[in-house]
């Protein structure tokens, strides 16, 4: 076991201030119309009507919410509108009668809608804005900010299947109000020539959905997971599903994929089997030039147990121009969070690698198993313990406790032995890395290298810690000739470390019969 120290430059965005919704450059504000200057008054009238409409749209709320959630969508983009014509008044002191026109017909139609309704006390169907500019979805479905009258709109962030669902819902149900989410820039940014106020274009993955719209589920670690899959009754198995993404463009182009897996154990594995039914590992598809998915990486690997993050390189995977990916598979997996990379990997990196000078294997207990949220996966609570385990031992020889840095220091076989309730005190020496060069970070990674046994009933040699593994075993329980590799120094190892011995119980029969006498007598 050991600590990797990575070292390489750090990726330093322009620090620009960028206290404004991102807004997409191609923002269609109506034809060109000849009249009157628009005046700073103007705008402040503007939004003075945006802020009437808004009292009226909350009126409406106790007649119809329905129509006041839509109409409350609208208005919030209203109001981002108003802020940047008048942003835009400021920088270039004008703005086109035009552009003002179609924000204060836009008004105009909400207040209407949010009067009619009012007054006659009845639930009706509000309609959308009328030219769909601004911010909101085109004519063909495309969300984001700015007009968009064609598909293909790679600005701002649309999930799910369904383009009129699309339409129709609400946007603040699609990207909850403070999400962060990771973008890329379209164009070159430079805070010399940025200003606050300047709109730009970026793109983040779109249409991400399995049945429906899943993308606000896998924007963050925050174990809400797109699991919209029946489960079946043996643990592990699920229906087949399919998790849909569409990726933004890069000739080097890998997922981070964290999540965790509720997999089937040994027993699980055998009634499957039973009953005629195989687990399917994640495949990764992508799209021919005739639109049909393809499988071009056969298992892209399972995040084991806990939450984890995998990682799975597309470079050279995608079969035509389409940047379309999906996930299938029939096991239960959870992703929490997926991230895209397409940097050029060309970085500098430099790679130190520290051996621990401290590697303790001691006995503490087992931590408090609970869950934050009443949902899995369980998570553990360091600081409180119990001494009263969950699971049997496995009889065997463990290693004794004390130092095993000698046993760590490489993968040889050579193994440091815990028993459930152990723990292993693992210390390093950061001052025997080399300074940073200026502009550098430091990221640590601890390798460790081993093999965990289940219990399960029905596993292989589940009751006792033998026979030990080793790399290059074909398979467990392995059979001769096949055999731990006994060298010397490994026959010195087993001697002097594992010394700590676990035995069954043998019980006490005069002890048993004793009871055995005293409970009929209870009776």
């Amino acid at each position: 076991m050991r600590l990797m120290s990575f070292v390489r430059p750090a990726v330093v965005a322009s620090a620009l201030a960028f206290a404004t919704p991102v807004f997409a450059q191609s923002g269609n504000y109506g034809s060109a119309q000849s009249g009157s200057a628009v005046t700073s008054t103007d705008i402040q009238r503007l939004q003075d009507q945006v802020y009437d409409a808004g009292n009226e749209v909350s009126r409406l709320r106790s007649h119809d919410a329905a129509l006041a959630d839509r109409l409350q969508s609208q208005v919030d983009d209203l109001r981002d509108e108003v802020i940047y014509l008048r942003v835009k008044m400021r920088k270039e002191g004008s703005v086109s009668r035009s552009e003002y026109n179609d924000v204060r017909s836009r008004v105009d139609s909400i207040r209407s809608q949010a009067r009619t309704d009012s007054a006659s006390s009845s639930n009706r169907q509000g309609s959308g804005s009328g030219s769909g500019s601004g911010y909101g979805s085109g004519s063909s479905g495309s969300s984001g900010y700015g007009t968009s009258s064609t598909s293909g709109s790679n600005a701002g962030i649309s999930g799910g299947t369904n383009d009129s669902a699309r339409q129709t819902a609400p946007r603040r149900n699609e990207i909850p109000s403070g999400q962060e989410i990771d973008v890329r820039i379209e164009r070159e940014l430079s805070s010399e020539t940025a200003q606050v106020e300047d709109r730009f274009v970026a793109i983040t993955m779109v249409d991400l959905y399995q049945g429906n719209d899943v993308l606000k589920r896998i924007l963050k670690i925050d174990r809400q997971y797109p699991d919209n899959f029946e489960l079946h009754k043996i643990r592990g198995f699920a229906d087949e599903h399919t998790l849909t993404m569409k990726l933004p463009p890069g000739e080097r182009t890998r997922l981070l994929l964290t999540g965790w897996t509720d997999y089937a154990w040994s027993s699980d594995n055998l009634a499957a089997s039973q009953s005629g039914k195989a687990l399917s590992l994640p495949a990764l598809q992508v799209k021919d030039k005739q639109g049909q998915w393809q499988t071009v990486i056969e298992n892209i690997g399972i995040p084991v147990g806990r939450p984890q993050t995998i990682v799975v390189d597309l470079s050279g995977k995608f079969l035509s121009a389409s940047r379309e990916v999906r996930i299938v598979t029939n096991m239960r997996i959870y992703w929490d969070q997926i991230l895209v990379d397409t940097s050029s990997g060309n970085l500098p990196m430099r790679l130190t690698r520290l051996d621990p000078t401290v590697a303790e294997l001691r006995w503490r207990g087992f931590s408090l198993e609970h869950s934050p949220d009443g949902r899995q996966p369980l998570t553990y609570d360091y600081k409180q313990i119990s001494f009263t385990s969950p699971w049997k031992v496995m009889t065997g020889r463990y290693t004794r406790e004390g130092d095993v840095r000698e046993l760590l220091r490489s993968s040889d076989d050579i193994f440091a032995i815990s028993r459930p309730g152990d723990e292993f005190i693992l210390s390093f020496d950061a001052g025997k890395l080399p300074p940073l060069p200026a502009g550098w970070t430091r990221t640590f990674l601890l390798y460790a290298d081993g093999f965990s046994k289940e219990m399960d009933i029905n596993s292989a040699s589940p009751d006792q810690v033998g026979p030990l593994p080793f790399h290059g075993m074909t398979r467990y329980p392995y059979s001769w000739p096949e055999r731990y590799p006994l060298t010397p120094a490994r026959r010195k190892y087993l001697e002097t470390y594992n010394t700590r011995v676990v035995t069954s119980n043998v019980p006490n029969i005069a002890l048993e019969l004793v009871t055995h006498d005293l409970l009929s007598t209870n009776k």
